[in-house]
């Protein structure tokens, strides 16, 4: 005679797909596509924001470029392109403003276009002086590629995902026991004077610091026996959070998975 039996467990499985070093290199340190700063207009977000984290150089304007790294020793330049942006911003406010993608002579780029109903407008012929074009211009093309003789045509940098994360870093209010400490770094004038990067960043995104915790925090984190957060009142703060998750998800998107699985059984 013989006998038999069977069994049945159901035993769930989780899969770990470890994140490989060539592949966190690529996510952070790739520089952020100018298709992407189209994606992110055309869902919505205020070209403002989005050109002020995503570009370090934009012409003959620089974007805090120095900030892209850990904190610099001297100011940064960023006045010229904070204006640019923001006469860029009113267009945008005032339903005149298109963005879309430019494929032509070979190049990757976007193309910023002003309604020619607006080219006398006052704003319109004061970005033309800031960007060195005929008063009235409303045709500008942004692109990686070197600067052309063709009018309206600037030549950009990008920052890096990792770049617009240090570029954020300086909205952190450090605590002025870490500061007198030598744990931060402190940007200073030729002068000596401390320079204040709320200046930069301020209106963007802005990270307090303190010993209790927060009551009003939208987000917090404790780190060196402090609580670092974002007033939930901030609505500015939180919106620039929110897009640079976006902008993490759209990098992160472009990598392949091709590192090895680990399958471990959690029940049964």
């Amino acid at each position: 005679k013989f006998g038999g039996g069977a069994s049945y467990q159901e035993r769930p499985t989780v899969t770990y797909s470890p994140l490989q070093g060539d592949k966190f290199i690529k996510r952070v340190l790739s520089p952020v596509p100018l298709k992407t700063i189209s994606l992110l207009y055309h869902s919505g977000w205020s070209v403002e924001r989005i050109l002020r984290l995503c570009l370090q150089k934009m012409g003959t304007h620089q974007n805090a470029p120095g900030a892209s790294g850990p904190t610099p020793e001297h100011p940064p330049q960023f006045e010229g392109f904070v204006q640019v942006i923001k006469l860029f911003r009113v267009m945008q406010t005032k339903g005149v403003l298109e963005v879309a993608l430019d494929s032509s002579q070979g190049r990757s780029g976007i193309v910023l276009q002003i309604a020619d109903e607006a080219k006398d407008w006052p704003e319109v012929r004061k970005l033309s002086g800031y960007l060195g074009t005929a008063p009235g211009h409303t045709r500008y093309v942004l692109s990686n590629n070197k600067t052309t003789n063709e009018p309206g045509h600037i030549q950009t940098v990008t920052r890096s995902l990792l770049g617009i994360m240090f570029y954020l870093s300086q909205a952190v209010e450090s605590p002025e026991s870490h500061r007198k400490s030598g744990k931060v770094t402190i940007t200073r004038h030729k002068s000596g004077e401390e320079f204040d990067w709320k200046k930069v960043t301020g209106d963007l995104l802005r990270v307090h610091s303190q010993y209790l915790i927060p009551d009003t925090a939208s987000v917090a984190v404790y780190y060196r026996d402090h609580w670092f957060y974002v007033d939930d009142s901030n609505l500015s703060s939180k919106s620039t959070f929110s897009l640079l998750a976006q902008i993490f998800a759209l990098q992160a998107g472009n990598i392949k998975d091709v590192s090895p699985m680990l399958t471990l059984p959690i029940g049964g």
